[in-house]
């Protein structure tokens, strides 16, 4: 359901099972993202840019940190649906 971190995130959207990207608003330096912003651009992914650190994020899903997060091809449409009103 959920992919986290970079190379796994990058992964997951290279074989297409990615629906949404969640970014931790703390990302430094941004250069660490950019290529996957572009790739979701590319591949008309959505993206969600919570005003939630690196460290609030990991916590809430029982992780030290997490910065990015994939959201898989394969999760529930109700969980989806409540999402993408926030997702760019």
């Amino acid at each position: 359901m959920l992919s986290i971190g970079i190379n796994i995130v990058n992964r997951k959207i290279i074989q297409k099972k990615i629906k949404m990207l969640v970014f931790a608003s703390d990302i430094n330096p941004p250069e660490l993202v950019e290529h996957l912003l572009m790739m979701a651009a590319t591949m008309k992914i959505y993206i969600l840019s919570p005003q939630l650190t690196q460290k609030e994020m990991g916590e809430n899903l029982g992780l030290r940190t997490a910065g990015v997060i994939g959201i898989n091809d394969n999760v529930s449409s109700d969980i989806f649906d409540v999402l993408l009103p926030f997702a760019q």
